[in-house]
Order: structure tokens, then sequence, then C-alpha cells
């Protein structure tokens, strides 16, 4: 089997090593919370034809290593899979005790990732 995957008029191989945090870095991606977290992500990134290469939940980050088409902007696999986890979540643990519940859906969709932050630092660089 080949690493790369073909689409009409391409030859692709496109992996994004993508680390996210939740709000204040809160401990809050155990048990029960942790386990939706894993199911609902492998859900939305296969709606949105991407494949899980490996993914690593632990109590205050997640590390998802995924294979996303050109056609998938990293964006849009993003935005939906932090936003859509978030709402799982908050729907099938209403009553958390904590600061997941104190501070609203917010708190599971972090505010920034690892891979803007690549992007910016390699531009830098570049500039230098």
């Amino acid at each position: 089997m080949s690493r790369f995957s073909k689409l009409s008029h391409v030859l692709w191989h496109c992996q994004y090593h993508i680390v996210w945090v939740p709000k204040y870095r809160y401990r809050v991606l155990t048990g029960k919370v942790g386990f939706e977290v894993l199911k609902t992500l492998r859900v939305y990134t296969e709606r949105l034809g991407c494949e899980v290469v490996e993914i690593n939940i632990q109590p205050d980050h997640v590390h998802l290593l995924v294979k996303v088409p050109p056609k998938v902007a990293i964006s849009k696999l993003l935005g939906t899979v932090k936003g859509k986890t978030a709402l799982q979540i908050f729907k099938q643990f209403p009553r958390s005790r904590g600061p997941i519940r104190s501070r609203g859906p917010d708190q599971i969709k972090g505010s920034d990732s690892l891979v803007g932050q690549v992007g910016r630092h390699i531009i830098c660089a570049h500039r230098f």
C-alpha cells in the first residue's frame, strides 16, 4: 500500500499534527469525557473525508495526526471538529462539575492550534 492517495488530478500525502488544548489547560479530558472526545473526533474527521492516523488524548490536551485531502482546508477541519466536539460534550455531560460546566461551550473549544503557530514561525524564519 502506497503512502500516497490519489484524486482525479493529483497524487497527495498531506498529514498534519494538530495539538489543541481546553481553555486554561484544565484537565477535563478524562474518563467518559475523554472517550466521548475520541469518538466524536473520529466521526467528524471521517465525515470531512479525512483519515485519523493517530490520536492521543491527554487530560489537558489532544494530539491528532490526520491525513487531509487537498480539497479540505485545515481551518474548516479544525473549526468543524473542535466546534462539533464541544457541542457534543456539553450535550452528553450537561451537569458536569468544575470548570467544564462553569465556562460554557468555549471550554473545550480552544482558542488556537499549533498549525497556525507553526506557519507563522516558518514565515518569520524565511524573512531572516
